[in-house]
Order: C-alpha cells, then structure tokens, then sequence
C-alpha cells in the first residue's frame, strides 16, 4: 500500500445526522448496545443504550437540564441573547426541581385518564386526515408527515388555536426543534429530521447537579 494514502477516518459510533442512521436506527442502537453502553460522544454528551440505565439515570437528582449555564459555557454568554434560546430557558423540558415540579404539577390536571379517553375520537380523527392526506402520494415521511403534525394539532385544539394560525405554530414548533437539535448537534446540515429516540435510547448531558455545583466533561 502506498504509506502516502490517507486512512479513511473511522465513523462515529454514534451518528443520528447520518443518512444510514436517519433510514435505519436500530441496528446503530443495537451496536451500542453490545460494543458501549455507555458511549461518550465528539460533542462531549453521553448516549445510554440499555433501559436498565436509562431508566436509572431519568430518576437520579445528580442528573438535570441546567439550560442557561450550560448553554453559556460551551456558546458563550452571547447565546443567551437570541430570541429563541430567551424563549427556551422558560420551557418546563428546560426546567430542573423545584420549577419543573412545579409547572409539571399545573400541566399534568390537563392529560387525566379521563381527559385522555375524551381526547380519543378526535385524535382519531386527526390520524385518519393525515393518513388520507398522502395515501394518494403512496409513500409518507412518517416524522415529517404524521408524528411531527400529530401533537402539534393536538395542542393547537387543546389551547383554542384558530385553524388560520396553525401553520405558523407548526412553524413555531419546527423552529424550536432546529434549535434544540443545534444544541446537540451544531447545525446539522442535513434538514432532514432525525427519527424519535426510542426510550431503551436516552442522550443526556455529561452534567452533573452535586452541591449546587454543575460539572461536565469537554
């Protein structure tokens, strides 16, 4: 072999923004599973394979979101100053304790069992008008197409939403998982959207609440 050739370098193990990863998952999550459980990525966040310590680490307090100062260390204060990132440091998912326990307390009266069975006929409703509308084209993005729309319309009924003002919401909510995938990923260049993490595969921040005092590895 010429010693002038280059070594292809190795792909990631763990790659969501890659077309084979986007067109077929679980065979990458099957891979992590057997080879690294517990892989740290290039991005300095880990990605747990196995339910077992997904399941741990969701209902371990050392772990939590720390939204705004772990934004700021890895992008610098600056970040904070966009309109969306402003935005997302009030959402409940960016929340840790005692915030989020409580914001969860005030939304959770909306989704009883009972709320929920009254909610069926019309969800029903909804996943027969998005299956009709692309059973002419005989092929579907099923993220794009059907899970993305799904709970955004659902949403749109449950806060009062006019149907004029729907697609600029969906637009909203589009902008906000760019935003947050940009978080993760560093824009992707792929527009593509990345297929729902199934939750036997859970990616977390390296953080750690100990004390008060946040730590994360770079």
């Amino acid at each position: 072999m010429n010693e002038h050739l280059q070594r292809a370098e190795p792909k990631p193990l763990f790659d969501p923004l890659s077309p084979e990863f986007i067109r077929d998952p679980y065979p990458f999550y099957e891979r992590l599973r057997v080879t690294d459980p517990m892989h740290l990525t290039a991005l300095g966040a880990y990605v747990a394979s196995r339910h077992a310590d997904v399941s741990l680490i969701l209902r371990d307090k050392r772990f939590g979101k720390n939204f705004v100062e772990r934004m700021t260390r890895r992008y610098g204060p600056q970040v904070m100053q966009e309109p969306v990132y402003r935005c997302m440091r009030h959402w409940m998912l960016q929340q840790d304790p005692p915030d989020h326990t409580r914001l969860r307390g005030l939304v959770v009266k909306a989704f009883t069992a009972r709320r929920v069975e009254d909610m069926r006929p019309r969800i029903q409703q909804i996943v027969n008008q998005s299956l009709d509308r692309v059973a002419a084209r005989g092929h579907m993005d099923l993220i794009e197409d059907f899970a993305f729309r799904l709970p955004v319309t659902v949403i749109c009924d449950m806060l009062g939403i006019p149907e004029d003002h729907r697609e600029a919401f969906t637009r909203v909510r589009a902008l906000a998982d760019a935003s947050s995938t940009r978080c993760r990923c560093h824009q992707p260049k792929s527009k593509r959207p990345i297929p729902a993490t199934p939750l036997h595969s859970f990616i977390f921040s390296s953080s750690l609440n100990c004390g008060g005092v946040a730590r994360e590895t770079t």
